[in-house]
C-alpha cells in the first residue's frame, strides 16, 4: 500500500471530503450527506466523543438500525480508535442487557425508537444502572422530533475536531457471531482486516467509485459493515440504504437513485423480485450481490433472468475472515452449480483439511475449510481459549465449514457447526434449546433448521416431553415472544416422546433433522 494511501475509515472519509467534498456520500431514505458534510459531522460527534473521555482502545455501543447518524458515530469512534460494537436492534431488553455486559461498552449510543418499541426508555434504564455494566461510562439516546436517531444536533456545535489517532491495526468493529453451541462471541476486526476485504471485494466484484450501491444490508452484521458501507467509502461509491428492509423502500431507492449494484441475501432478493415496480425500477442495475445464506442455483437463474445484470456476485464468507472468503462471479450465460461459491479472494489462502486431524487432502476431495490472510479477525473478544479453538498457531482460521475444491472454485457442502440462517440471519441452536428448556413440560429441545421457500431454513423446535403431558404450542411460543428475539424464534414446533440419539448418548441432530422435515410439511412462511 502506498505511503499516502489512507489506511483507517476516517482517514478514507477525509479523504474523499478533501478530493471532492460535494460528492455525495450516504442515502438512508430520504436523508443525504456529502462526504464533505460526512466529514465535518463525524469530527464534531469525535470531538464529543473525547469530551465524554473515550479514546484509542475503547469501545462505542450502537443499538439502532441504519441511519446516517450510526455512520457518523462509526466514523467518529473510528477518528478516536475506538471500535463500535454492533447490537442488533431487535434485541429484546434482556439480551440487550446481557450483550452490554459482555461487550462492555464505554457508552452506549441507541435510536430513541427501533420497530415501534422505546429503545431510548429501555436503554436509559440500563443507563440507571451503570454499576450493573463494567466500563459503561453512559447512555446517549438521539432523539428526534420526529422519533428518529438525530445526527443534525451536530452540525450546531462549535468543536473543534481531534487529531484521528490512525491505527489500521486497532479494532473498527466487533460484531456478534456464534457457533452452533454455546452462548454468542464478539469478533474484534481491525481497520486492516475490514478495508482489504473491502477492497479485494469491490475488485473480484468489478465495484467502482461511479457506482451506486443500493445495500439494505444491516450495518450490525460484518457484510453490512465491511461488503456494504466500508466498501463504499473506501471507493468513493454512493452507499444507498434503508433503515430496514423493506421491498418498496429499496425499489424506490433502485429508481430514484438508478442504482447500479444491488446487495442482499437471498430472502431479499425474492422480496425485490416479487415486486411489481423492479423491472422498471431495475434499469440502471448492472451487479447483483447475494451472499450471508445459501443461494440456490434456481434463485440465481430466476435473479438473471429479471434483472439486467452484467454478472451477479455469489458471496461466501464469515465474520471473522472480514467476511468474504470466495466469490463466485457469473457473467451472462454462466449458471450456478449447487454448492459453488468461487473462488477465493485476492490475498488470502485456502486448503481442505481432515475435520479430524487436520491434515490437507487434495483437490476434489471434501473436508473442512481453513483460510488465512490479512483480513482475519484479531480474535475474540475477552476469550482466548476461543479464539485458539477457532485460529491456529500458524494463522488458519477453521471455519468449521465441509467444501472441497474443483478448478478455481471452492464448492460447500454442509457446516460442521449446525448453525441455522434463517433470512441471513446466523441462529445458534443452543440458544433457543435453552430458552424453551425453561419451559414446564420441555424434558429436552433440540432446535435444527429445516428447508424454506421464503427464508432458506426454517427454525423447527423438537420438543421431548413425557408421554401424555405435551406442552402447549401457544405457551412455547408466548415464551420465546418475551426471551427471543423475533429472528431466532422457531417457525415450527414437532412434539416426540424420543429423540434419536448417538452412540455416545448424545442428541443425534441430523437425525432429528431429518425427522423435522419429514414431519413438520413447514414451508418457512
Amino acid at each position: 500500500m502506498a505511503a499516502d494511501t489512507p489506511e483507517t475509515l476516517d482517514a478514507w472519509v477525509r479523504h474523499w471530503a478533501a478530493l471532492e467534498p460535494q460528492r455525495l456520500a450516504l442515502v438512508v431514505d430520504d436523508d443525504t450527506l456529502t462526504f464533505g458534510e460526512l466529514a465535518l459531522l463525524s469530527g464534531k460527534a469525535a470531538a464529543w466523543l473525547a469530551e465524554q473521555g473515550v479514546g484509542p482502545g475503547d469501545r462505542l455501543a450502537l443499538w439502532g438500525q441504519n441511519s446516517l447518524a450510526w455512520v457518523i458515530w462509526q466514523v467518529a469512534a473510528a477518528w478516536r480508535g475506538a471500535a463500535t460494537v454492533a447490537l442488533h436492534p431487535g434485541l429484546p431488553a434482556p439480551e440487550l442487557q446481557q450483550a452490554v455486559r459482555q461487550a462492555q461498552p464505554h457508552w452506549l449510543i441507541v435510536d430513541p425508537w427501533i420497530r415501534g418499541v422505546a429503545s431510548g426508555q429501555i436503554a436509559d434504564e440500563l443507563g440507571q444502572n451503570k454499576p450493573s455494566y463494567p466500563g459503561l461510562r453512559g447512555v446517549t439516546v438521539m432523539s428526534g422530533e420526529d422519533g428518529r436517531p438525530d445526527w443534525q444536533a451536530l452540525s450546531g456545535q462549535e468543536a473543534v475536531p481531534p487529531a484521528p489517532v490512525g491505527d489500521p491495526e486497532a479494532a473498527l468493529t466487533l460484531q456478534f457471531t456464534s457457533g452452533s453451541s454455546g452462548r454468542s462471541k464478539l469478533v474484534m476486526l481491525s481497520h486492516q482486516a475490514v478495508l482489504e476485504n473491502a477492497r479485494v471485494t469491490a475488485l473480484a466484484a468489478d465495484i467502482g467509485a461511479d457506482d451506486r450501491v443500493i445495500s439494505p444490508l444491516p450495518l450490525f452484521h460484518s457484510a453490512g459493515i465491511s461488503s456494504g458501507l466500508s466498501l463504499c467509502l473506501r471507493l468513493g461509491a454512493l452507499w444507498c440504504s434503508t433503515p430496514r428492509f423493506r421491498p418498496d423502500g429499496v425499489v424506490a431507492q433502485m429508481a430514484r437513485w438508478r442504482g447500479t449494484v444491488l446487495q442482499g441475501v437471498p430472502t431479499m432478493f425474492k422480496g425485490v423480485l416479487q415486486h411489481p415496480d423492479t423491472p422498471k425500477a431495475a434499469a440502471s442495475l448492472r451487479t447483483g450481490f447475494i451472499g450471508g445464506a445459501a443461494c440456490s442455483p434456481a434463485l440465481c437463474d430466476e435473479i438473471v433472468r429479471s434483472l439486467p445484470l452484467e454478472r451477479l456476485c455469489v458471496v461466501y464468507g464469515q465474520t471473522e475472515f472480514g467476511p468474504t472468503i470466495s466469490i463466485a462471479s457469473l457473467a451472462p450465460g454462466e449458471r450456478l452449480t449447487p454448492g459453488q461459491v468461487g473462488e477465493v479472494i485476492s490475498g488470502a489462502e485456502l486448503v481442505i483439511a481432515d475435520p479430524e486431524t487436520g491434515a490437507p487432502r487434495p483437490a476434489g476431495e471434501a473436508g473442512e475449510i481453513l483460510v488465512r490472510g490479512p483480513t482475519c479477525m484479531l480474535g475474540y473478544f475477552q476469550d482466548a481459549e476461543a479464539t485458539a479453538a477457532t485460529v491456529d498457531a500458524t494463522g488458519w482460521l477453521h471455519t468449521g465449514d465441509l467444501g472441497f475444491v474443483s478448478g478455481r472454485n471452492l464448492y460447500l457442502i454442509d457446516r460442521l457447526k449446525f448453525m441455522i440462517i434463517r433470512g441471513g440471519e446466523n441462529v445458534p441452536p443452543t440458544e433457543v434449546e435453552e430458552c424453551l428448556r425453561e419451559v414446564v413440560d420441555v424434558r429436552d429441545a433440540c432446535v435444527v433448521p429445516v428447508p424454506s421457500d421464503h427464508w432458506g431454513e426454517a427454525i423447527c423446535a423438537v420438543i421431548l416431553h413425557d408421554p401424555g403431558v405435551a406442552p402447549e404450542v401457544d405457551g412455547l411460543r408466548q415464551h420465546c415472544t418475551e426471551r427471543l428475539s423475533r429472528f431466532k424464534r422457531p417457525d415450527c414446533y414437532l412434539m416426540l416422546t424420543e429423540l434419536p440419539l448417538l452412540p455416545s448418548g448424545k442428541i443425534d441432530r441430523r437425525a432429528v433433522q431429518a425427522l423435522a422435515i419429514e414431519r413438520s410439511g413447514h414451508d418457512g412462511r
